[in-house]
């Protein structure tokens, strides 16, 4: 998140951080959401931080989101190169599916 911050912040742009699932780690990430946003405000006073908790499928409901995105920033799979896009992993697909540039880090 500290990435998708510095990039709003040096744009002027509001930022708004997504969680995508039902139950599960899904739950687990929307219940830290808060204290990200605190921790973001703190050291990005002045950018405008929104939070929305979304269902369905993570990679299908962040493509739909893409269409009103200026760019999206997901974390990176633990997999690289060829393994992932073989496995298929999520963060790939998402990049094929998205209609907006996606930037992956660690």
């Amino acid at each position: 998140m500290s990435a998708a911050a510095r990039i709003a912040d040096a744009c002027a742009a509001p930022l708004r951080l997504v969680t995508v699932g039902g139950g599960g780690v899904s739950d687990v990430a929307a219940q830290r959401l808060p204290y990200a946003v605190a921790s973001l405000a703190s050291r990005h006073p002045g950018l405008v931080v929104t939070v929305d908790r979304l269902d369905g499928d993570p990679v299908s409901t962040l493509a739909e989101t893409s269409s009103r995105s200026g760019l999206l920033v997901v974390g990176a799979p633990h997999r690289s190169g060829v393994t992932a896009v073989l496995a298929g992993d999520p963060s790939y697909r998402l990049i094929h599916d998205a209609t907006c540039p996606v930037m992956l880090v660690p």
